[in-house]
């Protein structure tokens, strides 16, 4: 996420102008609490599987992935109920100015209803790593980047979304990330 972010700030600052940028960096304290709620998912569960692996316990390493996907759906559903209700008390909580609010709720708000794909990518790509294969969470890691950045200037400059397009370019890349997990996971390739 945070690289995504990163990328989005280059093409909003390019593209929108020195407003968009700063209601892109508004929306930083909710993106890294929300990289930091998957990443507890992601590290946590990755760690308990790979302890299972190791003692040749797949069936708890099964669980433990059944309650990592629990977790998942959980924190998406507050990600969604939170994109749909309280957006703007988040940003005004974090500072960000009444001039910024309405972009940076824009941004937000799709970034949150969003929130459930990324949550997931950062979560499989833990264990996807935790079970050995970490070419796999590299290629959809870099797949996911790569489409963001061929997204951004499409979405911001091309289709005049403003900060609203990388946003959803964001968006995309993510759900490009998680339909590579699923596929890894129900490929069989995956322990």
């Amino acid at each position: 996420i945070a690289a995504y972010n990163m990328v989005d700030a280059i093409f909003v600052g390019h593209f929108v102008g020195p407003d968009g940028l700063a209601a892109l960096a508004s929306n930083i304290p909710a993106v890294i609490l929300l990289m930091g709620f998957s990443l507890f998912i992601g590290v946590g569960g990755s760690a308990a599987i790979s302890r299972s692996l190791g003692m040749e316990k797949q069936d708890q390493a099964n669980h433990i992935l059944g309650v990592m996907i629990f977790l998942v759906l959980v924190l998406g559903a507050v990600s969604l109920l939170i994109a749909a209700t309280r957006v703007q008390w988040i940003l005004l909580l974090v500072g960000t100015s009444e001039g910024l609010l309405l972009p940076a709720s824009q941004y937000l708000s799709i970034l949150l209803l969003g929130g459930p794909l990324s949550i997931f990518s950062i979560a499989m790509n833990n264990t996807v790593r935790a079970e050995g294969n970490a070419r796999m969470a590299m290629v959809s890691m870099v797949t996911g980047a790569l489409v963001n950045v061929g997204l951004d200037p499409l979405f911001i400059h091309t289709f005049d979304w403003g900060i609203k397009g990388a946003a959803w370019a964001t968006v995309v890349s993510n759900l490009v990330t998680t339909c590579i997990m699923l596929w890894y996971l129900h490929s069989g390739r995956s322990s």
